[in-house]
């Protein structure tokens, strides 16, 4: 039994952990295509149906190469937000969870020269969940600030070396802040 219909390139695959939006199934970059596909299962259906029977598949507009998805709560509303770093664009997109599986049109932020993956937490822990990520052009990790509502601030760089493509945050010294990798 497949779960994909009509197979498209996906740079990137997002399963959403812990989620308030119950019929939010994964996300996936479409690279090719400059969208972003969301696969939906109807909240009424039990359990072991969802993990069989997949539902719509909507698509959402994105930046310029999409290359990467990532998932956090941008705005506080306790839904799930989407999160893409567009390469040639070079631009950040979010696209603010409405609930159900829908999601606002994508807003686009500026970062560097070449995003390639995001990660999410609150690296300058003032309460509200910020972006980094990976610009591989630009060798360079970049930190946009989010406000609260689902905007970031400019990026803040960091230089990280030769073609940074990969980021992780986890609290790898185990003083109870957020790192990047």
């Amino acid at each position: 039994m497949p779960l994909v219909r009509d197979a498209k390139p996906a740079a990137s695959i997002r399963v959403p952990g812990r989620c308030e939006d119950p019929a939010l199934v994964f996300v996936a970059a479409l690279t090719l295509a400059l969208l972003l596909a969301i696969l939906l299962v109807s909240p009424s259906q039990a359990a072991a149906e969802r993990a069989v029977n997949l539902g719509a598949e909507r698509s959402h507009p994105a930046g310029d190469l999409p290359y990467s998805v990532e998932t956090a709560d941008l705005n506080g509303d306790g839904v799930l937000d989407i999160v893409t770093p567009n390469t040639v664009s070079h631009d950040v997109s979010v696209l603010l969870g409405r609930g159900e599986g829908t999601f606002r049109p994508a807003a686009n932020f500026p970062a560097g020269k070449g995003p390639r993956t995001a990660v999410t937490a609150d690296f300058d822990e003032d309460g509200r969940v910020d972006v980094a990520v990976s610009d591989v052009f630009d060798r360079a990790v970049l930190v946009l600030r989010g406000d609260g509502r689902g905007g970031l601030g400019p990026p803040t760089r960091y230089p990280a070396g030769e073609q940074p493509r990969n980021l992780i945050t986890r609290d790898l010294d185990r003083d109870g802040h957020a790192d990047l990798a």
